[in-house]
């Protein structure tokens, strides 16, 4: 996800948050767990062998253990050992799982285990007290910092991605979603999408409907009218040249699509943005 350092931010976030646990053992035997929903899982003490998409890792302190929803894995650990543990699930405009847009790896060091830790106890005292003023915004704060430093972890290791043998049937429509947006500018229909997994059309929407509730081509007629904003409120680009750069034909059509999908139309939107990033810029002081 890009933002421009002068430009608005047009992001829906979904949070769903099941379980916040933190889990002492003496000892650990997991076998064959699936969940509907994203598990984190961090090693605060003991040493773990988990076992998922016929692939072994080692989970050690300072580790977090990611499982994708309704693929099995196993845990073991013939010692003690202490994990905190989250059940979540995270979504983003056009209803994309963040954690299907960013792959993270099965076990993922963190680069501030103590704060996570920490961060962690803090968002656990929330939970655990349903009459804690503005408990939701506490929750809501505390899992966007601890799924922060998750992905920093991941970032900091080289971005290693998840194996293909984690994905899920929804994982394959995220190709589709990387081309469209390498393709933004360009005519795109629904049978090149389709084939890209050796799908029929009707086949294909249908599916692509099922994990995403719209349809592929209205997923690209709002990617494409969101560079469009990004465009209008960044650059001075004429409407013909953003039209263009967004695959939405001459002027006149972008025009009717943009104001279709916004209730504006883009000089109207240019022109508002624009006011709003000068209002308190240096020439209003």
């Amino acid at each position: 996800m890009i933002i421009h350092s002068n430009a608005s931010m047009d992001e829906q976030l979904g949070l769903s948050l099941l379980l916040v646990q933190q889990a002492p053992y003496s000892r650990l035997r997991i076998r064959d767990m699936t969940k509907s929903h994203w598990v984190l899982s961090h090693v605060v003490s003991g040493s773990v062998t988990m076992s998922t998409g016929g692939n072994r890792y080692t989970a050690a302190p300072g580790q977090v253990m990611v499982h994708p929803p309704h693929i099995p894995f196993d845990e073991e650990n013939a010692g003690e050992g202490l994990h905190q543990v989250l059940f979540l699930d995270i979504t983003l405009s056009q209803h994309l799982d963040l954690f299907r847009i960013l792959p993270v790896a099965p076990v993922v060091t963190l680069s501030q285990p103590e704060s996570y830790r920490a961060l962690f106890g803090q968002l656990l005292a929330h939970w655990n007290d349903p009459d804690t003023p503005l408990r939701t915004l506490h929750l809501f704060t505390g899992i966007l910092e601890l799924v922060k430093q998750l992905i920093l972890g991941w970032e900091a290791e080289g971005r290693q991605p998840r194996p293909e043998a984690l994905n899920s049937k929804e994982d394959r429509f995220m190709e589709v979603i990387r081309y469209m947006e390498q393709q933004i500018k360009h005519k795109v229909t629904r049978e090149d999408l389709a084939s890209l997994l050796h799908l029929h059309p009707n086949y294909f929407d249908k599916l692509f409907y099922k994990h995403f509730q719209q349809t592929p081509m209205h997923m690209l007629r709002s990617l494409r009218i969101r560079k469009a904003k990004s465009l209008l409120e960044t650059t001075q680009a004429s409407l013909e040249s953003i039209a263009y750069e967004c695959g939405l034909g001459d002027a006149a059509y972008f025009t009717r699509a943009f104001k279709n999908q916004m209730n504006e139309t883009p000089g109207h939107y240019r022109s508002r943005m624009q006011k709003l990033m000068r209002w308190y810029g240096p020439e209003e002081r």
